[in-house]
């Protein structure tokens, strides 16, 4: 009986170790992270070069992200008051980076300006564009996710110095499935209309003008 029980306690013991071993192996190797980036459509048809429809350039400030949105973790939320995260789902750069490169990248393809430059540069331009990004998140109903990108900006005339153009922009695109890949994809595209929208209310204010 004693040897019974003996032999019981030893089998215990080894479990209890390759359970521990078991868990000391998966911490080791933590779970893997996932990078995204976001993907802006040239607003330019046309391959040539062309003369800008304004005899200046314009330089971008790096928008501010506040709180949430200089962090490079994916946001998720399912009420305006709680915020989540995907700790292993991340963008390659904070969303105001992101939303700032796209603004400027697309600006210069539109060709509205005569050049679009980052801002401080080097040679002053004649206005700067400032904002802030207001959401870059995936929003959660309850049956169906949405990208979700808004941003507001100001365009000033450092010569005047006055604002000539400001304007909040906000779109909202549901998610073909329910994972963060899908998330992800309508993100970019409320981005790219977003995008579209600034170009083209830039236009029609400073072309009237």
């Amino acid at each position: 009986m004693q040897q019974r029980m003996s032999a019981t306690i030893r089998l215990l013991r080894i479990l209890i170790l390759f359970v521990f071993l078991l868990a000391f192996i998966s911490c080791g190797r933590p779970p893997r992270i996932h990078y995204y980036t976001i993907e802006f459509k040239s607003i330019d048809q046309n391959n040539g070069k062309r003369e800008a429809a304004l005899p200046y350039s314009i330089g971008v400030v790096k928008l501010d992200g506040g709180v949430l949105y200089t962090d490079d973790r994916i946001i998720y939320r399912e009420t305006p008051f709680e915020v989540n995260f995907w700790n292993y789902r991340r963008w390659i750069a904070p969303p105001n980076v992101l939303v700032t490169e796209a603004l400027r990248q697309v600006l210069k393809a539109d060709g509205l300006f005569q050049d679009v430059l980052s801002y401080p540069s080097a040679v002053p331009p004649r206005m700067i564009l400032t904002g802030k990004v207001t959401a870059f998140e995936e929003w959660d109903e309850q049956d169906r996710w949405l990208g979700k990108v808004a941003m507001h900006l100001t365009l000033t005339d450092l010569h005047k110095k006055t604002v000539v153009w400001e304007g909040g922009f906000e779109a909202l695109e549901p998610a073909e499935q329910r994972n963060p890949v899908a998330v992800v994809k309508s993100i970019n595209t409320a981005l790219n209309r977003c995008l579209n929208e600034v170009v083209q209310s830039l236009r029609s204010t400073l072309l009237q003008n």
